[in-house]
């Protein structure tokens, strides 16, 4: 009986070095491993023409007009192929009134 408590004090009174060095292994190759990470710093400048906010509105609505057009030529150019394809020989641009033809 002394035998086993005095077995069961020596194990309870190991048992925080147990825990811990497990725990400060694992810390330390964390902190290992963080300083194996190289540094990167970046820096800026400050552009010489600075844009307003007028500026980049312009610019969006050029490129949107310039992407508007693309597609409308686009459009008529692949309405054209079908058209020409389906009927070669006739042409007509027929309004409300029939009389006029163009």
């Amino acid at each position: 009986m002394k035998n086993t408590l005095i077995e069961r004090i020596r194990r309870i009174s190991r048992l925080p070095i147990e825990l811990l060095v497990p725990a400060l292994i694992v810390g330390f190759a964390a902190v290992g491993q963080a300083q194996g990470v190289p540094q990167m710093v970046i820096t800026a400048e400050r552009p010489a023409i600075c844009e307003t906010s007028v500026d980049l509105r312009d610019q969006i609505q050029a490129t949107a007009r310039r992407a508007v057009w693309k597609t409308q030529i686009r459009v008529g150019a692949d309405l054209s192929m079908k058209l020409n394809s389906q009927n070669g020989w006739i042409r007509l641009a027929a309004t409300k009134d029939d009389r006029k033809r163009g």
